[in-house]
């Protein structure tokens, strides 16, 4: 087998649209960069606490743009970080509430203190107060050590790039967690101002102010993974943080990746103390996704020519300008020339991982459907269907946000390019 298709099979095992980038040497910044905003605002004031969302579609690159953020952040010297990443600890983003999401940031806060008895004494406070009127059920939730490793990571975020064994110099994740951090789910709502809420903030203040006595820099917690929800994400949204101020009080920075949302939905999170940041991705920015597609290639020393620039464009046309979407056509593309024993890529591998996620899309999308997808390109306007069909159809991708054009104020939402092709007889091929 020749040293091409080799390449192409490693390019093709790290070409996962549903995991972020763990190796940031291949990150490509957009125009509007996400992380870019919110790492110039903590650095310019890092004593101010802050809480920010990252909010946008599911594959526009939110996790990614939180792990590039970290990395701002840890070259600046600006702030202690501390993750969470609830794929990582084995946590369903649908199933947890504003107590146990503290519970978590306090526990990944106890990872920097270098005092471990401390931090242990620390760590039984916290499992006491999570664990509320049950204060027995503390026991069940295991070590300050099992707590750690079940926590996960990412670790792009602090420059660590572990080195493949098939192509050396190859960064890979290290976001691996064991078994997975236990909590003590309850899904009740617990404001601020309740016994339990308070007192989970007393202690999470302790943490804060053991961990400053050691390191003086501010400190800004990331959080991973609450976007992935699916029809209930409404409904969580407001549950973790419009409905409770538990995080907003926190005494820390926050920047969290919301679910999407906040593009549908009418919300009142500027009210409790948040500030949202869209997260984009490369609408109409095909040079940005032309490198991106360049750089997978390098990462794999792979030449990117072998992928001719006539065959990236029809990739870049039909990927929305979403990551998520360019990468799964990328990986299908890469696939059929593999599959084919091909060491260039072709208009026909192109056409296979096109047809790939357009045949995703146009999975379940009924006439109904259809009929609203027009309506919303036609207008470039969401509107309330009775249904309910329309956030559904923005958090699936198969309606795509661009962003206000230069001093204008509107989001304008349009069909997924794949979605026109299908079902639109004007533009179908």
């Amino acid at each position: 087998m020749s040293e091409v298709l080799t390449r192409l099979k490693l390019l093709r095992r790290q070409l996962d649209p549903d995991r972020p980038l763990e190796d940031l040497r291949l990150y490509v910044e957009a125009d509007r960069s996400p992380s870019r905003h919110i790492a110039d605002r903590l650095i310019d004031d890092p004593v101010e606490i802050s809480k920010y969302l990252l909010v946008g579609a599911r594959g526009g690159g939110k996790s990614t743009e939180l792990r590039h953020l970290a990395r701002l952040l840890e070259e600046a010297k600006s702030h202690t970080v501390a993750l969470v990443d609830l794929d990582a600890a084995g946590i369903t983003a649908s199933s947890v509430t504003a107590f146990d999401l503290l519970y978590l940031c306090s526990v990944a806060l106890l990872r920097p203190i270098t005092d471990r008895t401390r931090a242990g004494e620390l760590f039984k406070r916290l499992k006491e107060a999570y664990a509320r009127e049950e204060r027995e059920r503390a026991s069940e939730l295991g070590t300050l050590a099992e707590a750690l490793d079940g926590l996960g990571s990412f670790a792009a975020a602090v420059g660590e790039l572990a080195v493949d064994s098939v192509a050396p110099g190859l960064g890979k994740t290290l976001a691996t967690a064991a078994k997975g951090i236990r909590l003590l789910p309850k899904g009740d709502l617990v404001p601020e101002s309740s016994p339990a809420g308070h007192h989970l903030l007393v202690v999470c203040t302790e943490i804060v102010q053991a961990l400053r006595r050691e390191r003086t820099l501010p400190l800004c917690v990331l959080l991973d993974g609450l976007e992935k929800m699916n029809g209930e994400a409404n409904e969580r949204f407001k549950h973790i943080f419009e409905e409770t101020r538990l995080l907003a009080e926190a005494p820390f920075t926050l920047v969290a990746a919301a679910p999407p949302s906040t593009l549908t939905h009418v919300d009142s999170v500027v009210n409790v103390g948040y500030q949202t940041v869209p997260v984009w991705g490369f609408p109409n920015a095909p040079e940005a996704m032309d490198t991106l597609i360049q750089q997978r290639f390098r990462g794999v020393e792979l030449n990117p020519e072998i992928m001719p620039a006539a065959q990236r464009s029809p990739l870049i046309a039909a990927c929305g300008g979403l990551p998520r979407h360019l990468i799964y056509m990328l990986r299908e593309t890469v696939l059929a020339a593999r599959l084919g024993k091909s060491v260039t890529i072709t208009q026909a591998h192109v056409e296979a991982g096109i047809q790939a996620l357009g045949e995703e899309l146009a999975r379940g999308v009924h006439q109904d459907h259809v009929r609203l997808l027009r309506q919303v390109d036609k207008d470039g306007q969401l509107f309330k269907d009775p249904d309910g069909f329309i956030p559904a159809l923005f958090a699936s991708g198969r309606i795509l946000a661009q962003p206000p054009e230069h001093r204008t104020l509107i989001i304008r939402y349009v069909a997924h390019p794949l979605i026109k092709r299908a079902f639109f007889s004007d533009t179908a091929s």
